[in-house]
């Protein structure tokens, strides 16, 4: 079974493009599967929220929308970056993460972790 983590960026521009992650990661993985996010992507949500602005308005509906699914949380200790976390929870051959974080991106390949990702703001692509 794949675990598949959201990273904060993803949650935000899934919302922002109103993509349904959980439905479209339904069609493109064609196992069993279970989504999870690091514990402290709620926090990266918290602190854009706390920005204000439009991407405000974008990681309150994610958060929201994460609230409705019940998405499951990975606890990790405190005080790390979630993209860290992310790199070093994520397993080889039983995770995925789905992520439009460029930086993150380029660290999961050269771990050969899956990925999913954002294509043409409307659909959800695995690589």
């Amino acid at each position: 079974m794949k675990t598949i983590i959201l990273d904060t960026s993803f949650l935000v521009a899934c919302a922002e493009f109103k993509i349904d992650y959980a439905q479209e990661i339904n069609r493109i993985i064609q196992e069993e599967f279970t989504i999870t996010i690091i514990d402290k992507t709620i926090n990266e949500l918290d602190a854009l929220i706390a920005k204000g602005g439009k991407q405000a308005q974008h990681a309150k509906l994610a958060k929201a929308i994460l609230a409705r699914k019940n998405i499951a949380s990975i606890q990790t200790s405190a005080g790390s970056h979630v993209d860290k976390l992310i790199l070093e929870n994520a397993k080889q051959e039983s995770h995925m993460v789905a992520t439009i974080d460029t930086e993150l991106k380029k660290k999961l390949q050269q771990k050969k972790i899956g990925l999913i990702m954002v294509r043409q703001k409307k659909y959800l692509a695995m690589q």
